[in-house]
């Protein structure tokens, strides 16, 4: 599915999907960068509607001003400019936005870092459920008989930026299966995958990297 995804952009390349129902066109470019980095846009639904160009690129700058100081102290070897790599405006009125940038999208990804309101625009936020593979761990037999929350309650004693935990579908028997855990801190995503192992309740489990190619 990703390979079409990638042939139909690149078949298109240069163009612009035009909407009728909105007056401003999308860069296939902007979905070139989300498709080769597995990273989904970011999604600003605005209330009052977007409805002028000139309006939302004030909008995205105040924005980035509004979160840039907190995303380089908690970024601060990131020596670029902050900003989406592409944006425009959708269909329905709202802010879409998209970065290769991995540490850009796991901190836009916690609706908490965002301003509720700018120049009487009303933000709601619409975080995905998961991060990129690239924060993304596998726990090996995990016993049915442990859940998802138990499971989360357990490895908060040393990890604190869990952003979600979920079973993999497919990989399920009756005794035991695969889970998920997505980390918004690089560091704790690295010392958990570097050692290998992580003790749950006293027995220690195997970890490994989630795979890249996966969809998430």
């Amino acid at each position: 599915q990703l390979k079409n995804q990638k042939n139909d952009i690149n078949d298109s390349n240069n163009k612009h999907y035009d909407n009728r129902e909105n007056p401003f066109h999308i860069s296939y470019q902007a979905l070139t960068y989300a498709v080769a980095t597995h990273l989904q846009p970011i999604k600003l639904e605005c209330v009052p509607k977007m409805n002028d160009q000139k309006e939302a690129a004030k909008f995205i700058q105040h924005f980035f001003k509004l979160i840039e100081n907190n995303f380089d102290q908690q970024n601060n070897y990131h020596d670029r400019p902050t900003g989406f790599d592409q944006w425009w405006i959708d269909k329905e009125g709202n802010i879409q936005g998209t970065t290769k940038v991995i540490d850009l999208y796991v901190f836009l990804c916690n609706p908490h870092r965002y301003p509720k309101e700018i120049n009487n625009i009303k933000i709601s936020r619409h975080p995905p459920k998961h991060l990129p593979p690239q924060r993304s761990v596998i726990l090996k037999w995990i016993k049915n008989s442990i859940s998802c929350n138990e499971l989360k309650e357990e490895l908060e004693i040393n990890f604190k930026s869990i952003y979600s935990i979920v079973d993999i579908i497919g990989i399920l028997n009756t005794r035991n299966r695969h889970v998920r855990i997505d980390f918004q801190d690089e560091t704790e995503y690295s010392t958990i995958l570097n050692s290998g192992k992580v003790s749950i309740y006293g027995q220690l489990i195997d970890c490994d990297q989630y795979p890249l190619a996966q969809n998430y």
